[in-house]
């Protein structure tokens, strides 16, 4: 019977410890398997002039109108957008495929994660020369080159390395500023520049308008694009972007290579999704010319995929996603995932210790009566001896001190106050019965 009296306060520790733990696992796995995205997100563009700052802006738009504040921050290309991204500087960046490996930080892929191939960008060789074969004909024409850090940058090296030539044997070579690039073919003050950026590009549309500037296609482009890994091939219509060529009348074939959108691993997952839905907002259009598909997609890429933007880019955003604000989102998935679930075993564990805490009680009670109606009996009887009235007086005392502690409970006081009464009526009979 002891054990069982002593299970009343071992039960409300159970439902304390089971409070004090639920509460601190239900956190855990609140903060760390379904935490609220970051309130901001930056994302290294590009330049001015080129068409990641053009993409840039609509994904800001694109995740404001999710509630998240965006910065924007620019740079002079896709080298520059590597080294931020593998540091953990911004969150997301366009990417030129290849980057990593021309430059050599393959190291940086591991803290990479592709979101989608966005674009596919031509290799423009933008010249007022005439025509050559070669690039060590020209190596000492004046040649604007992107910024070191530009993908544009790195796309050149590579062209000029098959025909052995080094950057550093260009004796006139100089940065191109695309603000001033179109005047600078105008003065003769530049020859030729390579441009990797999308036809759309603000400086691409600029160049293409001036009538003595054509476009090289390079001979052999196919057997570059074999030769050059991370290249591919893209045919033009001339006609569709009003440009010349120094080669063929009809299309232009051009090396291009493709861009994309990665965020750094350890992003919230919140995010690449939303991104992966800005992509298909962005980006979306079947396969042109020369292309076997249309973008945005995972396929042929030095980075490792996210599962969470593949998801959406074949599905789509998750039903709660797409209709709030994510962080609205995320507070609902813990509510429904994490805290209802708690709340609802919390109930379901008070009132399984309620009830065993009443059939505990009730059958202390039971045993309280039973021994209140021995005494009574013994009592009644006037056969006791003085050691046994001290001895019923003792156990009366000891039943009223249980009935005390039982009081604490509102169900059971009326009956518990009336056992209490018999205690009392008994105690007085047994000093009056001493007291003859």
């Amino acid at each position: 019977m002891k054990s069982r009296s002593g299970s009343l306060p071992m039960l409300d520790l159970i439902f304390t410890a089971w409070l004090v733990l639920g509460l601190g696992a239900a956190w855990l796995v609140a903060s760390h398997y379904l935490p609220l995205p970051p309130e901001k997100i930056t994302i290294s563009t590009g330049p001015q002039s080129g068409s990641y700052r053009v993409h840039g802006q609509a994904y800001a738009e694109a995740l404001r109108e999710r509630g998240f504040e965006v910065e924007l921050v620019p740079s002079v290309g896709s080298i520059e957008n590597l080294e931020r991204l593998g540091t953990g500087k911004v969150d997301a960046s366009f990417l030129q495929n290849g980057t990593a490996a021309q430059m050599g930080k393959v190291l940086m892929l591991n803290e990479i994660e592709l979101i989608a191939t966005v674009s596919s960008e031509p290799v423009w060789i933008f010249s007022t020369l005439p025509h050559f074969d070669t690039f060590s004909e020209i190596k000492d024409a004046r040649i604007a080159l992107g910024p070191i850090g530009s993908g544009s940058y790195a796309v050149a090296r590579d062209l000029f390395r098959l025909d052995q030539v080094a950057l550093t044997d260009l004796r006139n070579q100089s940065r191109f500023d695309g603000a001033k690039l179109a005047q600078q073919f105008a003065n003769a003050e530049v020859d030729l520049a390579i441009i990797t950026m999308s036809p759309s590009a603000e400086l691409v549309q600029k160049l293409l308008k001036v009538e003595r500037i054509k476009v090289v296609e390079l001979p052999k482009v196919g057997g570059l694009a074999s030769t050059l890994p991370y290249y591919e091939i893209l045919e033009l219509q001339p006609s569709q972007l009003g440009v010349n060529t120094l080669g063929s009348d009809g299309r232009i074939t051009l090396l291009a290579v493709s861009t994309s959108m990665a965020v750094r691993k350890g992003l919230h997952p919140a995010v690449k999704r939303l991104l992966a839905d800005a992509t298909r907002r962005t980006h979306s259009k079947p396969a042109s010319l020369g292309q076997t598909e249309g973008f945005p997609h995972q396929r042929s890429s030095e980075f490792a995929r996210s599962i969470d933007a593949q998801s959406v880019l074949e599905t789509g955003l998750p039903w709660l996603e797409s209709r709030l604000p994510v962080r609205w989102a995320y507070a609902i998935y813990q509510i429904m995932l994490v805290w209802l679930p708690f709340f609802v075993l919390s109930y379901v564990l008070h009132r399984l210790l309620s009830s065993i805490r009443r059939t505990i009680t009730d059958e202390k009670i039971l045993r309280l009566q039973g021994a209140i109606k021995y005494i009574e009996l013994d009592v009644s009887r006037n056969e006791a001896s003085g050691l046994q009235l001290s001895a019923s007086l003792r156990k009366l005392t000891q039943l009223d001190s249980e009935l005390i502690k039982l009081s604490s409970s509102n169900q059971y006081l009326k009956q518990l106050n009336e056992l209490r009464a018999q205690v009392s009526a008994l105690q007085f009979q047994i000093y009056s019965i001493a007291g003859r």
